[in-house]
C-alpha cells in the first residue's frame, strides 16, 4: 500500500512564502517521530497437523510465511533448509515403512536378510535425525526473523518526482 503525500512545488507559480512550508513540514515530522509502528514478531507451534505459524494472534499460512521470510536472507536460508530436511525425512520414513512391511510379510521359511534389517533401522534413524534437524532449523528461522525486526518500522518513506513536482511516498 502506498500513500502519497503531495508536497510538490509548481515552478510556474509565484514563489510561496516560508509559512507555506513550515506547517506541512512540522506536521510531517511530528507524525513520523510520534507514530513508530513496529513489525510484529512471528511464533511457531507444533500442532497435530504440523507446524503452525502466528504473527501475534493471527495464524499465518505457508505462503504468508514465505512472503515474510523472503525479506530476511538468513531466516529464508534456514526456512529452505528446514523444508529440505523435512522432505528427505519424509522420504526416508517412507523407505523405513516399506522395509518394515517387507520384514513382517516374510515367513519363517524365507527369513529377512540382515541387509533388510539394516536398511529399516538406518532409514528410521535418518528420518528421526532429519526431523529433529528440521525442527531446529524452523526455530532458528523464527528467531533470526524476529531478531531482524528489532527497531524496524512498518512504513518506509521514499522521495518521488514526476511532472507534477517533488514529493514523498509513504509505503506500508
Amino acid at each position: 500500500m502506498v500513500m502519497v503525500l503531495d508536497l510538490h512545488y509548481n515552478f510556474n507559480q509565484k514563489k510561496p512564502t516560508m509559512n507555506f512550508f513550515i506547517f506541512p513540514a512540522t506536521l510531517l515530522l511530528f507524525f513520523f517521530y510520534t507514530s513508530q509502528v513496529y513489525s510484529q514478531e512471528m511464533t511457531v507451534f507444533l500442532g497435530l497437523t504440523g507446524y503452525q505459524y502466528y504473527e501475534d494472534d493471527r495464524r499465518l499460512i505457508t505462503a504468508e510465511v514465505n512472503s515474510l521470510l523472503s525479506d530476511n536472507e538468513l531466516a529464508f536460508t534456514y526456512w529452505k533448509r528446514s523444508r529440505t530436511y523435512n522432505t528427505i525425512a519424509f522420504a526416508s520414513s517412507a523407505i523405513a515403512v516399506g522395509t518394515a512391511i517387507a520384514i513382517v510379510t516374510l515367513d519363517a521359511e524365507n527369513p529377512a536378510s540382515g541387509g533388510l534389517y539394516a536398511a529399516s533401522i538406518g532409514t528410521t534413524l535418518m528420518g528421526l535425525i532429519l526431523t529433529l534437524s528440521a525442527h531446529n532449523q524452523k526455530k532458528k528461522t523464527v528467531l533470526s526473523y524476529n531478531k531482524g525486526l528489532e527497531h524496524r518500522t512498518v512504513y518506509k518513506i521514499t522521495p518521488i518526482g514526476n511532472r507534477n513536482g517533488l514529493g514523498l511516498a509513504l509505503k506500508f
